[in-house]
């Protein structure tokens, strides 16, 4: 699987540390099982983040710092919403407090980024 930037991502059904050598830049991180196709999804550590239509999202940088996370993007078409990440970098803490940021004030949709293979149509 390769990202938008083209960052390869490889999906392993058991633990790759016993498999094979991990680069030093390597992350090992859980994937998720996509009900309907039987495929996987992988969080990217992401979150979409978007305000009520009057509120910008640059305004809210310190409350989303005191919940954990950290502005990453700021959308110039949507400037009430923007991608965070949690501060620490690390993608099971972003997805473990989804609740922080579904609590801050102002605060209509929060998504993890979820990557999974292309599908033709």
């Amino acid at each position: 699987m390769t990202t938008d930037t083209g960052e390869r991502i490889t999906v392993c059904r058991e633990d790759p540390t016993g498999r094979r050598e991990l680069s030093e830049h390597a992350i090992v991180t859980a994937v998720y099982s996509e009900p309907s196709s039987g495929g996987v999804v992988v969080p990217t550590g992401l979150v979409f983040v978007r305000f009520r239509e009057s509120i910008k999202a640059e305004s809210k940088r310190q409350a989303l710092e005191r919940a954990g996370y950290r502005l990453v993007q700021l959308l110039a078409y949507a400037p009430n919403a923007a991608w965070v990440e949690a501060a620490s970098g690390d993608i099971a803490e972003a997805l473990r407090n989804i609740g922080r940021l579904e609590e801050l004030d102002a605060v209509e949709n929060v998504e993890p980024q979820l990557l999974s293979k292309r599908a033709s149509k």
